[in-house]
């Protein structure tokens, strides 16, 4: 399956993706080639790539995901961000499908109406767990998220939340409740996937819209979905990385320097042959966290997956620039958008070193330390 995908994508990003990443990359961004591109995406069958065949997808896999975005992201970083942020918000909805039948009932009545070629935004990785309370038959919110990934370009966010001692998972309708969008973060990198915080204060959905799940569950079925994402955005850091790679390769087997051709510079040679080494171990990290199955195991690997990978990535993309010399630095290369799309990458699912903290103090735990 993944042999035909990657063809289909390769068409995508040498036809359609690739002749547009500098546009998508500017301040203002031009939304109506982003909304163009993605109805291509949704008819190549992307959008929907993790719904099951009842639902119009194919019923891809996570890994099978972490391919996508990874072949993607060797383009354009943002799109990929852009995706993340779509397939995250179906997650809580798809994981639950074994001990909450109706999930995915209500995850297709939450994507109906959406326009051709929408994605819907991820905002259930605030630091802050929004209030929800329950008031009869609908579900009253409160509360701040700082980075919804996505908010300012969809019309549905995925939130979460706790109410009297249960999890909700919810496909928020941002034009119906009447929430507030804030301003569109200016960020460095992956400016395709716009953020931006989100004011929820004084929001009443009905309660039969959401995923209700008892605490320890949904907590479950939270730290799954958060692990997830993890493996997904070092998955894109691969691809960025990856894409920044090729880049350094075409620019040293044209440039002449010194009287000779780059390729043939030994410290040119060196840097490839390290920056190969290291994109080698981080797809081989990444790819081999979505073969683990055993929760405790699947965490932390997706964990280590997201930073190792984003931090080769910054090294191999700065590497990039660095084999173009005063090249790397403009915008007619292309390079210098992989390493502010790389640095991104670093941030975007949680902070790296705050996921290093969270493994030194599992590893702690486990082990009984004081």
């Amino acid at each position: 399956m993944w042999e035909q995908i990657s063809k289909t994508l390769s068409k995508f990003s040498t036809q359609s993706l690739s002749p547009a990443v500098a546009d998508l990359d500017q301040e203002p961004l031009k939304e109506e080639l982003r909304q163009s591109l993605f109805k291509e995406v949704e008819e190549i069958g992307t959008l929907s790539l993790p719904l099951p065949e009842s639902l119009g997808g194919i019923g891809g896999d996570p890994k099978l995901v972490s391919q996508v975005l990874e072949k993607i992201s060797e383009s354009c970083a943002g799109v990929a961000t852009s995706l993340w942020a779509h397939y995250g918000a179906m997650l809580p909805f798809l994981i639950a499908q074994s001990h909450d039948q109706d999930s995915l009932n209500k995850l297709s009545k939450s994507l109906q109406g959406l326009p051709r070629g929408d994605t819907c935004g991820t905002g259930y990785l605030n630091e802050a767990p929004l209030n929800i309370t329950l008031s009869g038959d609908k579900l009253d919110l409160s509360g701040e998220i700082r980075f919804a990934w996505g908010a300012p370009q969809c019309k549905k966010i995925m939130i979460s939340g706790e109410a009297a001692g249960e999890i909700v998972f919810l496909l928020l309708d941002l034009e119906a409740a009447g929430s507030g969008i804030g301003e569109s973060h200016r960020r460095i990198g992956l400016r395709c996937c716009q953020s931006a915080s989100l004011d929820l204060n004084g929001v009443s959905v009905p309660r039969e819209a959401a995923l209700v799940i008892e605490k320890s569950g949904g907590q479950k079925l939270l730290t799954t979905a958060r692990a997830t994402l993890l493996g997904w955005a070092g998955a894109m850091a691969v691809g960025n990385a990856r894409g920044a790679l090729n880049k350094a390769w075409g620019y040293v087997k044209e440039r002449y320097q010194g009287g000779d051709i780059l390729i043939n510079h030994s410290l040119i040679q060196i840097m490839l042959g390290q920056m190969l080494m290291q994109l080698k171990a981080a797809e081989s990290l990444v790819e081999s966290s979505f073969s683990l199955t055993a929760d405790g195991q699947f965490h932390e690997a997706m964990g280590l997956a997201k930073v190792f990978a984003t931090k080769v990535g910054e090294q191999i993309c700065s590497d990039a620039v660095q084999c173009h010399g005063g090249y790397g630095y403009m915008r007619d290369y292309g390079v210098e958008k992989h390493l502010r799309d790389a640095k991104a990458l670093s941030v975007i699912s949680g902070n790296n070193n705050f996921i290093l903290q969270d493994l030194i103090n599992n590893q702690k735990e486990k082990e009984g330390w004081s």
